[in-house]
């Protein structure tokens, strides 16, 4: 990706955000991450366009495209907004995506120090600390090390780490410095759409890591997934109803939507074009009629 592109589309002057997008942005950071299918309001800057454009290179929920940011370690958003950009998605609107994700990831996401290793561990050599402090606290941006992944020990955080490195090349493309994270590990169990069980058997078959260790780790991601997409993650009143699956009920709150009327800025974008195309249309049409009252008027006159 143009890494210099990509910082010029993030350090672009401000927009002004309107009533409906200002509301969009506010749910979006204390809603849960849905699982359902990307539609406009459910993130800031995704738009219809938008959502077909990600849909296209695999990225059809919220949570999948949260699992996208944190696969780049959080801490890269030019890289980010550049591969935004290469999908389909405006700069003006991948501006707004990265931050929101950036911001968003601020509650589980830390890129503080890692605690000692030793530490991690119960005195009878149980890793029951481990599997708790990776649930309750927040994940960290640097590399893992042996105690602060359930089920990853010192010989299969190398595996992983070469195959966490092969994904992100090929979803993404580049690949951040200094991976994996328990950050990292978090995004692709996202971005592979939360399948304990398949993710179990990708770190098993694909990484080779022991069967045994391979659920455990996928179990301490889907507790921690939980935690993030599954819960309120502040204060926001009783949870609306959900519309289930073959429903008729429009989309709920629940999901970030802005208030009923608003319209996401690409819709805006799009009925302002049209509305320009329309003027264009008329005024062309009047002339044409101008020049064709003339025309007759001559051709009466000379007759």
């Amino acid at each position: 990706f143009n890494r210099s592109r990509a910082k010029a589309g993030v350090r672009s002057r401000p927009r002004t955000m309107s009533t409906g997008e200002t509301q969009v942005s506010e749910n979006f950071q204390r809603r849960p991450l849905s699982a359902e299918l990307l539609v406009p309001g459910m993130v800031p800057g995704v738009g219809a366009a938008s959502a077909a454009h990600l849909s296209k290179h695999g990225i059809k929920t919220p949570q999948q495209l949260m699992g996208v940011f944190l696969l780049l370690n959080r801490n890269d958003r030019d890289l980010f907004h550049a591969f935004l950009v290469t999908t389909g998605v405006q700069e003006r609107y991948a501006k707004v995506v990265t931050e929101a994700l950036s911001r968003k990831s601020m509650e589980f996401c830390t890129s503080d120090p890692l605690p000692d290793r030793k530490s991690m561990k119960n005195s009878d050599g149980s890793t029951t600390t481990v599997a708790q402090s990776f649930e309750r606290n927040m994940l960290s941006t640097h590399k893992i090390v042996e105690g602060t992944v359930p089920g990853l020990g010192e010989k299969g955080i190398p595996k992983v780490h070469r195959h966490i490195d092969a994904e992100i090349q090929q979803i993404v493309g580049d690949a951040p410095k200094g991976s994996p994270s328990a950050v990292q590990l978090l995004g692709l169990y996202l971005f592979r759409g939360r399948l304990e069980g398949t993710f179990a058997a990708w770190l098993s078959e694909v990484c080779d890591v022991r069967e045994v260790d391979a659920k455990r780790t996928a179990e301490a991601l889907e507790r921690k997934a939980k935690g993030i997409c599954d819960s309120e993650t502040a204060a926001a009143g009783p949870t609306p109803r959900r519309a289930g699956a073959g429903s008729r009920l429009p989309p709920t709150p629940e999901h970030g939507l802005a208030k009923p009327g608003a319209l996401d800025p690409e819709e805006v974008a799009a009925l302002k074009a049209r509305s320009a195309q329309l003027q264009k249309a008329l005024l062309y049409f009047l002339i044409f009629l101008a020049v064709l009252a003339t025309v007759l008027h001559f051709t009466i006159g000379f007759s």
